[in-house]
């Protein structure tokens, strides 16, 4: 039986905060790519929920960050990552959720290495996947040449310039999801950009901070157990040794790929790496039943 995917609204000091979840137990909080939202997950989450042989499911939370997905743009741009693992702190809050494992992909990614750095007795163990380096004049230019803010015509010209700009996540694995992120990115499109982002329009406020986050300096830091995924023909691939390195506790794991590896190219595989870890090293691992405790 599928588990079913509930989704809410949580409040937070700068607005709501859309999140879908699926499962009972231990909290992993899952944070997404840009454009997307936490519709991302809409395969992984029911997969993580149920389990895998020698592993038992969690309670999947998926949160869109603020400005994405049906999440509120915050009262002032975000410029740092700082303030996307801060909003993603409340949400937590307001699940009543004190600590979780992590499992951040992309741009996520950073926001994870930021909120297990600044909030180490939030994050239990962190899954991190696609992790790349954007803080330097090739990091920038690249996201500088991907995101854009489409002007509303009446012709509706810009819809398909929009839909071309999906390959900025590399190639989808079928319709419904090409169909998912084109709604993400038609929605964070929705609205006057103001100049926070140059040119690309509140899209581009996850790439804006991540291109100035000193990635290197954050991740000795991050305490929790880690474990880095990337895919084998993935071009951020050759990043993968020395973010393993650069963490106190961690070890990597490679993935077939097509290109950059997304949750969507092959979500069982995914599930079943991010569960035996989470078995292994997870919030879910360091808890003893009551009965035992008390022995």
């Amino acid at each position: 039986m599928i588990e079913r995917t509930r989704r809410r609204l949580l409040e937070t000091p700068h607005g709501y905060m859309e999140c879908r979840e699926a499962g009972t137990g231990t909290p992993l909080i899952l944070l997404h790519a840009t454009p997307t939202s936490s519709a991302m997950y809409a395969e992984l989450l029911p997969l993580l929920a149920a389990g895998s042989p020698g592993a038992g499911g969690v309670r999947a939370i998926a949160l869109s960050t603020m400005g994405y997905g049906a999440s509120d743009r915050p009262p002032a741009p975000y410029r740092r990552v700082r303030d996307f693992s801060q909003a993603v702190a409340w949400a937590m809050e307001a699940l009543g959720v004190e600590r979780a494992d992590v499992f951040a992909t992309h741009t996520g990614a950073v926001v994870g290495v930021e909120l297990a750095a600044a909030w180490p007795e939030r994050v239990s163990s962190l899954v991190l996947e696609e992790i790349n380096d954007y803080n330097n004049d090739e990091g920038r230019a690249y996201h500088e040449g991907r995101h854009f803010y489409r002007e509303p015509r009446p012709d509706g010209a810009h819809l398909l310039e929009l839909w071309s700009d999906l390959a900025v996540l590399g190639p989808s694995p079928g319709l419904r999801v090409s169909s998912e992120r084109y709604l993400d990115t038609l929605r964070v499109n929705g609205q006057a950009p103001g100049d926070a982002y140059m040119h690309m329009g509140w899209r581009g406020a996850g790439p804006y901070a991540i291109c100035r986050y000193p990635l290197w300096e954050r991740l000795p830091l991050v305490r929790a157990p880690a474990l880095v995924i990337h895919g084998t023909n993935s071009r951020i691939r050759p990043l993968h040794e020395r973010v393993v390195g650069a963490l106190a506790d961690a070890r990597g794991v490679l993935v077939p790929s097509r290109a950059v590896f997304t949750p969507n190219e092959n979500p069982e595989l995914l599930a079943g790496i991010t569960l035996a870890f989470l078995a292994e090293h997870g919030l879910a691992a360091t808890q003893q039943p009551a009965e035992e405790g008390r022995r």
